[in-house]
């Protein structure tokens, strides 16, 4: 005799009863729309790109234009890397975007621009504060001067190498993770 026949339930029915699995069902249902709308995206880009690998001249084309151009097989692994890096790097935008705002909010607050002046009494913290800006007005006047300078991301990712980048990045991180602690 089945446990169905005794009079009990089937165990899925049992689990539905749990308000949490009701819950997360609900919410499925109501991101069934979302989700299709994904998938439908997922098969659309698949199909394009089983159409492309058909079509012998778009592989020809595509062949001509990677042969022309400096991409090895390095510069494809640390694309793949600089990807996978993303949601870190995102964080980082992120945080800076916020301090940039507290900066901006700061620099237009008369109260905590005066209270700032009158507590930078030390010399050595004036001294430092006029590098930091001549540093910014080099760094302003470096990067007009370059504004025509095509960056692509192949630049980003040599930069991304560079052992004062990858010490600025700790600094950055470090910064994220004391903001983050507090």
């Amino acid at each position: 005799m089945t446990r169905q026949a005794e009079g009990h339930e089937p165990r899925w029915a049992e689990t539905m009863k749990h308000p949490e699995v009701q819950e997360s069902m609900t919410y499925l249902l109501r991101k069934l729309p979302e989700i299709q709308a994904a998938v439908e995206s997922l098969d659309q880009i698949v199909q394009f790109g089983q159409q492309t690998f058909q079509d012998r001249k778009s592989m020809d084309y595509l062949e001509d234009q990677i042969s022309l151009s400096s991409i090895d097989q390095e510069s494809i692994e640390a694309f793949v890397k600089l990807i996978g890096k993303i949601p870190v790097l995102l964080k980082l935008v992120e945080r800076i975007e916020e301090m940039a705002t507290f900066a901006e909010s700061v620099w237009n607050d008369r109260e905590s621009l005066a209270y700032m002046s009158s507590s930078i009494s030390q010399n050595t913290l004036t001294q430092k504060s006029k590098e930091l800006w001549e540093k910014a007005d080099h760094i302003q006047a470096l990067a007009e001067q370059n504004k025509d300078e095509h960056i692509s991301i192949f630049t980003v990712m040599k930069w991304m190498k560079d052992p004062s980048v990858q010490k600025s990045l700790r600094y950055a991180k470090a910064t994220l993770q004391v903001m983050n602690n507090k």
